[in-house]
């Protein structure tokens, strides 16, 4: 994620980048520690974030109303919108998620979308053989609210999401950037880099406005 953002905010003084993560988690804390005098902003996908965790600005918002306009919070003026493995977590369509972040834009903002890719090779092994692809929703944990899996994406599906709110993709990639810590984990990263892109784990999706 971190090299995405380097991409895209390039040279650019620090001071001025305004960067926004949705859902308090290690992407802030990792931005906090690289780009100290930076702004930057957590929205929370639920009223249960974590207190005096971050230096960032804290807006508690479900991203699930984004359905409602008027409930939009008065985010604006992001360089950078990080939506890092959270639209998974969301009953909400990702068309009035992405109309939501887009509206949180600065000229020239960009917004990046990182989630599980629902064609990878694990998923359709794990249908092939009748397991779910994903466990059951849950409630709340230690951390605060966390539902599992509502629904993932098929990189084209993020794609059309994009569109529809009016955006376009500048960047998509699809990588294996999930956990390599096992000895199965590395040795499976390794046999996918061999096999075509789409059936690896995760994407990574860069938007701005049409």
């Amino acid at each position: 994620m971190l090299d995405v953002v380097e991409d895209l905010v390039g040279e650019r003084d620090p001071a001025s980048l305004s960067l926004t993560v949705c859902g308090p988690g290690l992407e802030s804390f990792a931005l906090q520690q690289w780009l100290p005098q930076a702004r930057l902003t957590e929205v929370g996908f639920c009223d249960h974030l974590p207190a005096g965790e971050s230096e960032a600005d804290v807006v508690s918002f479900d991203l699930n109303d984004a359905y409602h306009p008027d409930r939009w919070p008065a985010v604006g003026g992001q360089d950078v919108v990080l939506l890092c493995e959270v639209i998974e977590h969301l009953y909400t369509s990702p068309v009035a998620v992405l109309e939501c972040l887009a509206s949180w834009l600065a000229p020239g903002g960009r917004i990046v979308v990182q989630t599980p890719n629902s064609l990878a090779l694990s998923r359709r092994l794990r249908t092939v053989l009748g397991r779910p692809q994903y466990g059951g929703i849950t409630g709340f944990t230690p951390r605060g609210m966390n539902p599992n899996h509502f629904r993932e994406y098929a990189p084209w599906e993020m794609a059309e999401a994009g569109r529809q709110a009016g955006l376009v993709v500048e960047r998509s990639d699809i990588l294996n950037y999930f956990s390599t810590q096992t000895r199965r984990h590395a040795v499976v990263h390794r046999v996918l880099e061999q096999m075509p892109a789409g059936l690896r784990q995760g994407q990574t999706t860069v938007f701005r406005a049409a």
